[in-house]
């Protein structure tokens, strides 16, 4: 079942009463009732929200209520989410740890980032038919919107272009006052399109070393998450916290999660994986994310990922993207730093 954190379910609760819904209306579609509200350890189904947006769409007769309700969410409202949002030291930082955290807040779709000819698309990315997410989609994209300028204290920031799958709607001139760009109906995907230079934006509120502390906890609340999930997945995450350490043996993992070597082989093995495509695929991941963050050099990268050698990390990566890393870099617009070059061992003569 598909879930959100109390903290979104109460943003989107109060973001409703803000704007006019009746409270008891609104309370009656809260799950266990008001008093549950501000408990963390409460996750409420995805479609509660739906059914909140779709009483005050009613209550209200204000159709564009998705977005209105997107307008006003903020970082704060996403708790640690949101912190290390705050926290980043760019733009695209930002975006990376919204992407990477996103199924802790919710799990109604998942957003991706994709740099091209100068342009940022963020895209948005739901299963549902495009009118009955239609409120979902509004709140998503208006959110990214209204986070990106308060981020950067730009309030009237401009964008480029908003593509929409669903069709044109009767407040469609609330949406162009809003965005103030163009907007498209009727696509293929839903996004926001900016300039590619607003990704290396540095942040006013930039703070690394908080950035690390609220990273270290959602690593392990990504993982408490996850814990009735597939194995598989829930290795993922662990790979993906250890593996920078270099304590990724097999032997190892098994005893983080407290079963024997031979279990996690059989139970991977069911799953239809094994724990070496799951390496692999925790590297990719990474690798993506540590280029995307433009301050580490191929071989920091190489390092951090735990390849013995800048040749395999290479080798590797080709199979990932049929490029070179330094090539895929050049194709989407990453600066990576060079690598230092080393010393000269100069060799005594007699």
């Amino acid at each position: 079942m598909k879930t959100v954190s109390n903290a979104y379910f109460a943003a989107f609760y109060q973001s409703c009463l803000d704007l006019g819904a009746d409270k008891a209306e609104m309370q009656a579609l809260v799950p266990g009732g008001e008093q549950t509200l501000g408990s963390s350890n409460i996750r409420y189904p995805a479609a509660c929200v739906v059914e909140l947006l779709n009483k005050a769409e009613s209550l209200l007769t204000n159709q564009a209520i998705g977005m209105k309700v997107g307008k006003n969410l903020r970082p704060s409202d996403f708790l640690d989410v949101g912190h290390a949002i705050t926290f980043s030291k760019n733009l695209r930082q930002s975006i990376a740890i919204n992407i990477r955290y996103q199924p802790l807040t919710q799990q109604f779709g998942r957003s991706s980032l994709r740099v091209q000819d100068g342009s940022a698309w963020l895209h948005w990315h739901i299963s549902d038919e495009p009118e009955d997410c239609r409120q979902i989609t509004e709140s998503i994209i208006a959110s990214h919107t209204q986070f990106g300028r308060w981020l950067i204290w730009e309030y009237d920031k401009a964008i480029q272009g908003v593509y929409f799958r669903h069709k044109k709607p009767s407040y469609a001139e609330e949406y162009e006052a809003f965005f103030g760009c163009p907007i498209y109906y009727e696509q293929d995907f839903d996004a926001m399109v900016f300039d590619e230079a607003a990704l290396s934006q540095e942040l006013p509120q930039a703070n690394e070393k908080m950035l690390k502390e609220v990273c270290a906890r959602l690593d392990i609340a990504m993982l408490k998450l996850d814990a009735e999930g597939a194995l598989s997945h829930r290795l993922s995450q662990l790979v993906e916290i250890i593996l920078p350490r270099g304590e990724f043996e097999i032997n190892k993992v098994a005893d983080y999660l407290g079963v024997s070597e031979r279990s996690l082989r059989r139970r991977l093995d069911k799953e239809g994986t094994t724990y070496r495509k799951i390496i692999a695929e925790t590297r990719q991941r990474l690798c993506e994310r540590y280029m995307r963050r433009e301050d580490m050099s191929l071989k920091q990268i190489a390092n951090r990922l735990s390849y013995s050698e800048q040749s395999a990390f290479t080798r590797a990566f080709r199979t990932w993207n049929n490029l070179s890393p330094s090539k895929y870099a050049k194709s989407q617009g990453l600066n990576i730093p060079r690598d230092e070059p080393e010393p000269e061992v100069m060799e005594a003569t007699s």
